[in-house]
């Protein structure tokens, strides 16, 4: 590695490589070097989150407050902490492995090289991409009242994402940026409806339709009641998603919580295992075996087209 000072302030014979007197600090600066300061924001704000996991138990364990004294032993010493957390239940094997996968990234930006990277599926396992859990969210009634939580604490626009996001399969992104005026038009006229804003990756296309019945129209109509005046979608016109994602969906996951769905996106688990259901006549796999193989597939590839993916592999995530 050259020694010396390049971009942003980076010097290895600085604390911390010039990126900040304190570990956690310096972290954020090495990402937002890395990313830019004016994209990634969900990424930069994922890993930082986690390496502060990191962060303390370095602290805890060696009192290791610079990043320069960071060795590959330490790190390799962090993933037989986190594999005894799996061991024990406290972390699930793909949880420890986007630790371990932070701190690879995290300490990259800071070094400006690979030398201390290390395998989470070596360390802890390898991942599993097949749901074991049933989904929360299964019951409308446990929706709608998280819902109604959500409007009494003022926040309608995080309640109407949450219905979106149950009756239309959507992620949150695509719930909050959807066009509602173009969802109600082809709901009126062709009864179904094309996931087309928000959407990840570039995964755009007219095949993602979903067909509108009662509880599409239900959360719809709720979506264009709470819409910002002038707005086609549930973000003001002078908001970002990112200021909307502060200000209206992240204060409203501990409301959702409370009324036990977990995450938004465990609507998109249900709204899957409905599909997948509805559509092959039996149980989920994630709650039994399939009995029918030739409806179980023909269910996982609906379910991945509906969820906007068109990959079988990845409905499992979702429906078992």
């Amino acid at each position: 590695m050259a020694s010396g000072k390049c971009h942003s302030g980076w010097c290895e014979r600085k604390r911390n490589y010039g990126y900040g007197r304190r570990l956690g600090y310096a972290a954020l600066s090495a990402l937002h070097d890395h990313y830019g300061s004016t994209d990634h924001y969900q990424t930069k704000h994922s890993h930082h989150a986690r390496f502060a996991n990191f962060v303390r138990w370095i602290k805890e364990h060696y009192e290791i407050k610079d990043a320069r004294l960071i060795a590959a032993a330490h790190i390799l010493s962090y993933g037989e902490h986190l594999l005894e957390s799996v061991q024990d239940g406290a972390y699930s094997v793909s949880y420890a492995q986007n630790l371990l996968s932070t701190v690879n990234t995290v300490m990259r930006c800071l070094r400006h090289d690979r030398k201390l990277y290390v395998s989470p599926s070596k360390l802890v396992g390898r991942r599993t991409h097949t749901r074991q859990n049933t989904p929360h969210g299964e019951r409308n009634e446990d929706v709608e009242q998280a819902a109604h939580a959500l409007e009494q604490a003022q926040n309608p626009r995080a309640a109407a994402v949450l219905l979106l996001a149950r009756a239309f399969g959507m992620r949150v992104r695509e719930a909050s940026l959807a066009n509602l005026d173009r969802l109600f038009h082809e709901a009126r006229n062709q009864g179904k409806c094309r996931i087309l804003e928000g959407t990840k990756g570039g995964r755009r296309c007219d095949d993602r339709c979903i067909p509108v019945e009662q509880d599409q129209w239900n959360a719809l109509e709720y979506a264009r009641a709470h819409s910002p005046k002038g707005s086609k979608n549930m973000l003001k016109q002078d908001e970002t998603y990112l200021g909307f994602v502060c200000r209206v969906i992240n204060p409203g996951r501990p409301i959702i919580q409370l009324h036990g769905l977990i995450t938004y996106r465990e609507m998109r688990a249900a709204f899957a295992v409905a599909i997948y259901e509805e559509n092959a006549k039996q149980l989920a796999p994630v709650k039994r075996k399939p009995l029918d193989l030739i409806a179980h597939l023909k269910a996982l590839d609906l379910v991945s087209r509906m969820l906007g993916h068109n990959r079988r592999h990845v409905s499992r995530a979702y429906v078992g």
